[in-house]
């Protein structure tokens, strides 16, 4: 599994979750996760929203994080915590990133700016990245939101536990 990047968000947006914003006033962050596509120039051309991602080296998903601020510039700590079924391979040491002890878990808190009330992110699936339930979370501002549960589709479609 490799970060693949930080880009314009698409589309709107689905769930919406309570959030304590900068100032500590209440916020609201949308989230959506999906499948992305990309051109040979790396630009996402579309984000399709999705609890199922396959699992094939090279499949890109993300999220597309959306606050009910639309100043053209906001910076947020942002924490972002992927928990895999089982060990994975998360590629090289980052300053920023965590990663638990059993390489289930990673975990990536810096700041970003949320460009127009919105931030979008993406991954790659690496070889050996394991099929089944993956669950994503969220905090802003050290503030959670509730996981949200993906599925890694292996080759063929059949569910994993």
């Amino acid at each position: 599994m490799k970060l693949w990047g930080v880009f314009k968000p698409l589309l709107g947006l689905a769930a919406l979750l309570a959030i304590a914003a900068a100032d500590g006033s209440p916020a609201r962050l949308g989230v959506l996760i999906g499948i992305v596509e990309a051109d040979g120039k790396g630009e996402v051309t579309s984000f399709t929203p999705s609890p199922e991602i396959p699992n094939v080296p090279g499949t890109i998903y993300g999220w597309d994080l959306a606050i009910e601020d639309k100043s053209p510039m906001v910076k947020l700590m942002l924490t972002r915590e992927i928990t895999m079924p089982a060990p994975t391979d998360w590629g090289p040491p980052e300053a920023t990133v965590e990663i638990s002890p059993d390489r289930r878990i990673w975990r990536k808190t810096s700041e970003v700016t949320f460009e127009h009330g919105r931030f979008f992110e993406a991954m790659e699936i690496s070889p050996g990245d394991p099929s089944g339930l993956v669950m994503v979370r969220f905090a802003v501002n050290g503030k959670n939101t509730p996981p949200f549960a993906i599925r890694f589709m292996p080759q063929g479609g059949a569910k994993q536990k």
